[in-house]
């Protein structure tokens, strides 16, 4: 391999096919790789999780011995190198017709033991995209709505300021008890998304997941309870965005109580 890049290196005018000459060469584990990296993201797996999906494991699992399956990739290296030497030592409408028959290969290889069709991957593009986008119009609220927090004066301005950021995350209900000093009542508020009503017709057959978040003080006194609820799959971002807004709100009721007894005292 090596010797065939300096050979490929002396035509000047070819140096985009000399640096393509190695990895022609060693196509067999860059595609195996490259496939399961793609493979793992897809399936938001971390890229350094093993598994037995491999273009060996998948010839295995075809029903060839794993001895048939060495040969099978010892011949698909020799193809892969005697490609190699073309491109090194053949002329411009050789090379033309080598990577157009390594580009055919590759979408063969990808399509048969990859386990994830193009079409998909370029789906899984435009939807991280999307959730990229949400996520950042997201961000942009819950800032926005914790520097309302941080002026809440009264519980009611402080249940405003969450009902926003709620609906901005596309949840479904939400409820917040809030805990008295005197620890003799409780205040609770709900919200519901507007059109929930539809969801709750199909409740028991539909995925869903429910926060349930206890707010405490610094010091482990018992706030309230902050309860949330979607009746679809979760964004992963969103639980970060909550646990913001769990902590801005922790951080806000001690003051609104204060505020209600001085207006109770009054």
């Amino acid at each position: 391999m090596a010797a065939f890049s300096l050979l490929g290196a002396s035509r000047k005018a070819e140096a985009a096919v000399a640096l393509f000459i190695p990895i022609v060469a060693l196509g067999l584990p860059i595609m195996d790789t490259a496939v399961a990296i793609v493979r793992r993201w897809y399936k938001h797996l971390p890229i350094a999780t093993p598994d037995r999906k491999h273009i060996h494991h998948r010839l295995v699992a075809m029903g060839y011995s794993p001895q048939r399956a060495v040969l099978v990739l010892y011949g698909a290296s020799v193809v892969l190198a005697g490609f190699a030497v073309l491109i090194t030592f053949g002329r411009s409408e050789v090379v033309v017709l080598v990577v157009a028959a390594l580009v055919v290969i590759t979408f063969v290889t990808v399509r048969i033991f990859s386990g994830v069709r193009l079409l998909d991957v370029q789906q899984k593009l435009k939807t991280d995209n999307e959730i990229r986008r949400r996520m950042a119009g997201i961000n942009n609220i819950v800032d926005a709505v914790l520097s309302e927090i941080e002026r809440a004066a009264t519980l009611q301005q402080l249940w405003a300021a969450c009902t926003k950021a709620f609906e901005q995350m596309e949840l479904d209900r939400a409820r917040i008890s809030f805990r008295f000093p005197d620890q003799q009542r409780d205040e609770t508020r709900q919200w519901m998304r507007s059109d929930v009503a539809a969801a709750d017709r199909t409740g028991a057959e539909q995925d869903g997941w429910a926060f349930h978040l206890n707010l405490r003080t610094e010091t482990g006194r018992l706030l309230g309870r902050l309860e949330v609820e979607k009746y679809d799959l979760i964004i992963p971002e969103v639980t970060r965005f909550i646990e913001r807004l769990r902590n801005a709100v922790e951080m806000r009721i001690p003051h609104c109580l204060e505020y209600h007894a001085a207006e109770d005292a009054s």
